[in-house]
Protein backbone atom coordinates (compact mmCIF):
# COMPACT_ATOMS: atom_id res chain seq x y z
CA UNK A 1 0.00 0.00 0.00
CA UNK A 2 2.88 2.45 0.54
CA UNK A 3 4.58 1.80 -2.70
CA UNK A 4 1.23 2.61 -4.22
CA UNK A 5 1.18 5.87 -2.74
CA UNK A 6 4.10 6.64 -3.33
CA UNK A 7 4.24 5.58 -6.88
CA UNK A 8 0.72 7.76 -7.19
CA UNK A 9 2.13 10.77 -5.42
CA UNK A 10 5.27 10.75 -7.98
CA UNK A 11 3.00 10.55 -11.05
CA UNK A 12 1.09 13.63 -9.79
CA UNK A 13 3.87 15.18 -9.63
CA UNK A 14 5.29 14.81 -12.63
CA UNK A 15 1.85 15.59 -13.85
CA UNK A 16 1.94 18.68 -12.43
CA UNK A 17 4.72 19.86 -13.55
CA UNK A 18 4.22 18.59 -17.09
CA UNK A 19 1.24 20.89 -16.79
CA UNK A 20 2.93 24.05 -15.22
CA UNK A 21 5.48 23.31 -17.87
CA UNK A 22 2.44 23.46 -21.32
CA UNK A 23 0.48 25.94 -19.66
CA UNK A 24 2.91 28.60 -20.34
CA UNK A 25 3.01 27.63 -24.10
CA UNK A 26 -0.90 27.24 -24.46
CA UNK A 27 -1.16 30.23 -22.66
CA UNK A 28 1.41 31.48 -25.68
CA UNK A 29 -0.61 29.91 -28.44
CA UNK A 30 -3.83 31.60 -27.55
CA UNK A 31 -2.79 34.70 -26.47
CA UNK A 32 -4.64 37.46 -28.72
CA UNK A 33 -1.85 40.23 -27.93
CA UNK A 34 1.49 39.89 -26.18
CA UNK A 35 3.72 42.78 -25.05
CA UNK A 36 7.26 41.81 -24.29
CA UNK A 37 11.39 42.67 -24.26
CA UNK A 38 13.97 40.66 -25.34
CA UNK A 39 15.05 40.20 -21.78
CA UNK A 40 11.52 37.80 -21.87
CA UNK A 41 12.97 34.68 -22.86
CA UNK A 42 10.20 32.05 -23.05
CA UNK A 43 7.82 35.48 -25.09
CA UNK A 44 11.05 36.41 -27.20
CA UNK A 45 11.71 32.82 -28.71
CA UNK A 46 8.05 32.25 -29.73
CA UNK A 47 6.10 35.20 -30.46
CA UNK A 48 9.55 37.55 -32.43
CA UNK A 49 9.69 36.61 -36.11
CA UNK A 50 13.57 36.39 -37.31
CA UNK A 51 12.99 39.63 -39.13
CA UNK A 52 12.70 41.11 -36.14
CA UNK A 53 15.29 39.01 -34.30
CA UNK A 54 17.92 40.64 -36.79
CA UNK A 55 17.05 44.21 -36.91
CA UNK A 56 19.57 46.30 -35.72
CA UNK A 57 18.55 47.95 -32.37
CA UNK A 58 18.73 51.81 -32.51
CA UNK A 59 18.15 52.45 -28.85
CA UNK A 60 18.95 50.23 -26.00
CA UNK A 61 15.30 51.13 -24.74
CA UNK A 62 12.82 48.91 -27.11
CA UNK A 63 9.87 47.01 -27.05
CA UNK A 64 7.94 43.87 -28.86
CA UNK A 65 4.44 43.70 -29.59
CA UNK A 66 2.53 40.54 -30.98
CA UNK A 67 -1.49 40.79 -32.15
CA UNK A 68 -3.54 37.89 -33.31
CA UNK A 69 -6.15 39.85 -35.48
CA UNK A 70 -8.95 37.60 -36.58
CA UNK A 71 -8.58 35.97 -39.68
CA UNK A 72 -6.19 33.33 -41.10
CA UNK A 73 -2.92 33.72 -39.88
CA UNK A 74 -3.32 37.87 -39.36
CA UNK A 75 -0.60 38.10 -36.93
CA UNK A 76 1.03 41.23 -36.55
CA UNK A 77 4.37 41.96 -35.06
CA UNK A 78 5.86 45.33 -34.18
CA UNK A 79 9.04 46.82 -32.62
CA UNK A 80 8.71 50.35 -30.53
CA UNK A 81 12.25 52.25 -30.01
CA UNK A 82 12.21 54.80 -27.30
CA UNK A 83 14.59 57.55 -27.17
CA UNK A 84 15.72 57.43 -30.45
CA UNK A 85 14.10 59.43 -34.05
CA UNK A 86 16.50 58.15 -36.74
CA UNK A 87 14.99 55.13 -37.92
CA UNK A 88 17.09 55.40 -41.68
CA UNK A 89 19.03 51.79 -40.36
CA UNK A 90 16.05 50.10 -39.73
CA UNK A 91 14.64 50.99 -43.55
CA UNK A 92 17.60 49.91 -44.76
CA UNK A 93 17.43 47.06 -43.05
CA UNK A 94 13.61 46.36 -44.45
CA UNK A 95 14.97 47.00 -47.66
CA UNK A 96 17.94 44.95 -47.86
CA UNK A 97 15.44 42.37 -46.28
CA UNK A 98 13.29 42.59 -49.37
CA UNK A 99 10.14 44.58 -46.74
CA UNK A 100 9.49 48.56 -46.45
CA UNK A 101 8.81 50.41 -43.98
Amino acid sequence: MRKLITALAAVLLLAGAAFVFVWAYLKMEFASSAHYTEQDKREYAYFTPDLLKNMPMISNDYRFEYGNVTGPEAHVFTVHFYGTTDSNVIRDYLRSEGDEL
